[in-house]
């Protein structure tokens, strides 16, 4: 009880001070807002620079990115994969569709990290590894991914603090009971649960294919926010969003009909990234004075007027 009042009395304060921000306090929200959308950008602009880094030094390309985890890009790709992921779940999304969208992708962000691709074979290796990365043990991918299922519950136990404090938001309703809450919820622990069950029921196939799997789906996923948002825009914007969806579906097809070749899932990766990131900059310059993209339902219409008895006619 006595944690519940202190929950509830934080609330009452925030909502008082939100009421009555200035100003200067919306421009700092709006600030923080723009960098961490573009801090998304620069990390894979950072990804970008290691990668042609490690090309230009060996005049060799590995034939996809998460191979390059057996380079010196190795700490530069796990260090990226992990904020990129903790960014996409921070940022809210304008609906709750998008929201969960933005949840599963940056969930399954860190897997495609700390569970790397297979180490290439030494048999008609075209490019070099790094020898003590290419012989790094399985225990260190253990290590890391059972610290991100413990880390990922425990984001879902502090947004389920309003639960366990019942607490409800200013309409009446629980708050965790609303779908914009529950979706992005139910989609990240999807990804923590799948994770736990594949990994402890079929441990070899969960080691083949988690990290190959996860990105797959990060990608897709990321096209449907895409497109989700290209439907809600208008004019030039829902024109662009849609040119990068339709890039970002291209890749797909590109990987699939030449799935044979060697450097297809290189090409595909940069594909995808490259139209993703065009249109997260495109969005970043939509949503720049505007700030936090939230889609708001249409207002109440407004109450019945209530005769009072001094708008009553005086009798006689």
């Amino acid at each position: 009880d006595g944690l519940a009042r202190l929950y509830e009395r934080g609330t009452r304060m925030a909502q008082s001070d939100a009421a009555a921000a200035t100003d200067d306090q919306w421009q700092y929200a709006k600030s923080t807002y723009r960098y961490l959308r573009l801090s998304i950008v620069v990390v894979v602009a950072t990804l970008g620079v290691s990668l042609v880094l490690q090309w230009r030094k060996e005049h060799c390309l590995q034939g996809s990115v998460s191979a390059f985890y057996y380079t010196p890009v190795h700490s530069v790709f796990i260090a990226a994969l992990g904020l990129i992921g903790l960014a996409l779940v921070a940022i809210r999304g304008a609906t709750w569709l998008r929201e969960t969208l933005l949840n599963i992708a940056g969930f399954l962000a860190p897997v495609v990290a700390f569970v790397p691709t297979g180490r290439p074979s030494l048999t008609g290796l075209r490019c070099a590894i790094d020898p003590a990365i290419g012989t790094i043990p399985s225990a260190f991918s253990d290590n890391n991914l059972r610290a991100f299922i413990i880390g990922g519950v425990g984001a879902l136990l502090l947004v389920l603090g309003p639960v366990v404090f019942k607490h409800k938001d200013p309409k009446g309703a629980k708050s965790w009971v609303r779908k914009e809450t529950v979706g992005p919820m139910l989609g990240a622990a999807f990804v923590l649960v799948g994770l736990v069950v594949w990994r402890k029921k079929w441990p070899a196939s969960f080691k083949v294919h988690a990290h190959s799997y996860s990105a797959i789906l990060m990608f897709a996923l990321a096209g449907i926010f895409v497109i989700a948002t290209a439907r809600s825009a208008s004019g030039i914007l829902r024109v662009a969003y849609y040119a990068c969806a339709t890039l970002m579906g291209v890749g797909f097809v590109v990987g699939i009909v030449f799935r044979h070749g060697y450097y297809v899932v290189l090409v595909v990766e940069i594909i995808e990234s490259v139209a993703f990131v065009t249109f997260w900059i495109i969005q970043s310059i939509e949503l720049w004075e505007k700030g936090i993209d939230i889609i708001e339902p249409a207002p109440p219409p407004p109450p019945a007027a209530v005769a009072t008895l001094d708008s009553q006619p005086a009798p006689g």
